[in-house]
């Protein structure tokens, strides 16, 4: 599905990895955990090269629902932390308040 992004094809690198989790999305939807996780990664790779801050805390919150999914609570945990950190760097209240949220309701699960 990755090689279809006109994105890709003309070059503009946000528009691929925004694509690329998208994608990540749908597959996630569809119940395909392991294709969803391998695009919002491949979506975070090129979020980090271009420095797109955002879109990295997106795909790393991304790869923590798979995480949740698949019932990888740890993982998933860090994913959102690392998320929220940078959602916090960037001041993004909305981001941070829903990102605090899922960390809480994720370290509530662990306790049990």
């Amino acid at each position: 599905m990755e090689g279809c992004s006109p994105d890709r094809e003309i070059g503009n690198k946000k528009g691929e990895a925004d694509d690329l989790n998208n994608i990540g999305s749908v597959y996630k939807t569809q119940g395909k955990l392991e294709e969803a996780f391998k695009h919002h990664q491949l979506a975070l790779k090129i979020h980090r090269e271009i420095g797109n801050k955002q879109g990295e805390a997106d795909a790393l919150g991304n790869m923590g629902i798979v995480y949740q999914y698949q019932g990888k609570l740890e993982e998933a945990l860090n994913k959102f932390k690392e998320a929220l950190e940078i959602f916090d760097t960037l001041g993004s209240s909305a981001n941070i308040e829903k990102t605090i949220e899922i960390i809480k309701e994720l370290e509530e699960e662990i306790k049990k």
